[in-house]
């Protein structure tokens, strides 16, 4: 998963500023140790933080996002369509209900992505600029 980080973040242009964030209880001594590791590899570190929001039950902030998917708020990058990790979140999304065995980490790292981008906006009162999307059947 580290790895994943810094590749992920060496991949994004350079004059693309990124907040990272994991969830708080993830962000353990053992995890920061193996992030600290990394960044000594490769000369830098990334500046990761908890996401330490005081968060309802699961279900309850995932399925509180259901209403953006339906009205196609949220959209996935076509270029990863046939991405085999990207396939399954939107599996697992499309089976996702309460009592299923259905894993649901995919999700509640993107409820956490949401509050916290809508947390940005509210407060920094500015405007996401959006363009037309070609409707997709997937």
């Amino acid at each position: 998963m580290v790895k994943i980080f810094y590749d992920w973040h060496e991949s994004i242009p350079e004059d693309v500023m990124c907040d990272y964030f994991i969830e708080a209880n993830m962000l353990q001594d053992l995890l920061l140790d193996d992030f600290v590791e990394e960044g000594e590899e490769r000369n830098y570190q990334l500046p990761i933080r908890p996401d330490s929001r005081k968060k309802p039950e699961k279900f309850a902030r995932i399925e509180a996002t259901s209403p953006l998917y339906e009205r196609g708020h949220i959209i996935y990058n076509e270029d990863e369509k046939e991405d085999a990790d990207m396939k399954r979140a939107i599996d697992h999304l499309i089976a996702f209900e309460e009592g299923s065995n259905t894993p649901d980490d995919s999700m509640d790292a993107d409820e956490g992505a949401i509050s916290i981008l809508q947390t940005a906006q509210r407060v920094s009162k500015s405007h996401i600029r959006t363009g037309k999307r070609k409707e997709k059947s997937y």
